[in-house]
């Protein structure tokens, strides 16, 4: 995911990455050469052919928003709703997300409301990006409260996105999602303990020429879970 700022400590080291996955570290080749890729976007992909796009991937992941309206810098998502107009017209099954930075357990419950009323209804799952710290209270306690939230306004899939080093440094604890999505760039997906594995920010795809893309790994089984919903 991407943010003006983003943290520097995106890039897990290798210790962090080997505590948390458990395993020595793999050449990440097999992943690299999956014949369709799971991507996620945003407005920092510019302008995206679908067309060209779609026969690529398996699944898209569309960021909605960046906070909510108690945020100094809230804002919607420029290209969301033409991303989502692409992923429909194409054919290509799509989750949407919001990237957060939770102030107060309220601020989340705030968070979840104003997401789930911009996200497409269309969205086979939601998913909070937790990775960027503003509030005084544990990291929980926000994540917590979001989740219980949306609980009251979806039966769809909820899923947690953060990474290694931000997991571990804020005891993250993702058993009231429905998944957990991981990026660490390191060599090893990990897919006993990460449902999905974001494993490189400096993906290439036909269609998307102006801007490098976010690539994923998934334990298909469970992530084919979070898109194969027809609840509302």
């Amino acid at each position: 995911m991407k943010w003006n700022g983003k943290v520097a400590s995106m890039l897990a080291t290798t210790v962090a990455a080997l505590f948390f996955m458990g395993k020595t570290p793999q050449n990440t080749q097999a992943a690299n050469n999956n014949d369709k890729k799971i991507i996620d976007v945003s407005e920092w992909q510019y302008d995206i052919d679908w067309a060209k796009v779609a026969p690529q991937i398996n699944l898209a992941i569309l960021r909605t928003q960046y906070g909510s309206e108690d945020n100094s810098d809230y804002k919607l998502d420029d290209r969301y709703a033409e991303n989502v107009a692409g992923a429909k017209a194409n054919k290509v099954p799509f989750g949407s997300y919001m990237f957060s930075e939770f102030a107060s357990v309220q601020d989340a419950k705030n968070a979840a409301d104003s997401f789930y009323k911009h996200a497409d209804k269309a969205s086979k799952f939601y998913v909070l990006d937790d990775e960027k710290r503003a509030g005084s209270d544990p990291e929980q306690d926000y994540i917590n409260a979001w989740v219980q939230e949306m609980r009251t306004l979806t039966k769809k899939k909820l899923v947690l996105y953060t990474y290694t080093s931000y997991q571990q440094e804020n005891n993250l604890d993702a058993s009231q999602f429905d998944g957990k999505w991981i990026a660490n760039y390191q060599s090893n997906p990990g897919t006993d303990t990460a449902d999905l594995w974001q494993y490189s920010s400096d993906g290439h795809l036909d269609g998307i020429d102006q801007a490098k893309v976010d690539v994923n790994l998934a334990n298909n089984n469970t992530v084919r879970g979070w898109y194969s919903t027809k609840k509302s």
